[in-house]
């Protein structure tokens, strides 16, 4: 059976995921940035901006990885998964 793919929100992952990079690779070029300067005031507006990329890429693997045709018994739901 092939599965079937949800390319936007494949899209809407991998751009959340590009988010959560440059969040995360901003403020290294800067780390000696004076609290009040110029790149100081960039780099908490872009980290505050990108801030939504966190919620979003987790929302959306946790959508991508149900099934609606796979009965999801209450037991196999949690750690069992990822154990083993």
């Amino acid at each position: 059976m092939a599965s079937k793919r949800f390319v936007h929100l494949d899209a809407a992952r991998a751009a959340a995921a590009l988010a959560i990079v440059v969040m995360h690779v901003t403020p290294l070029g800067r780390l000696d940035a004076p609290a009040g300067s110029a790149d100081w005031r960039i780099m908490i507006a872009v980290n505050s901006l990108l801030r939504w990329a966190v919620p979003v890429f987790f929302m959306i693997s946790g959508a991508l990885f149900l099934d609606s045709e796979r009965p999801q018994p209450v037991k196999s739901s949690g750690a069992s998964r990822f154990c083993g």
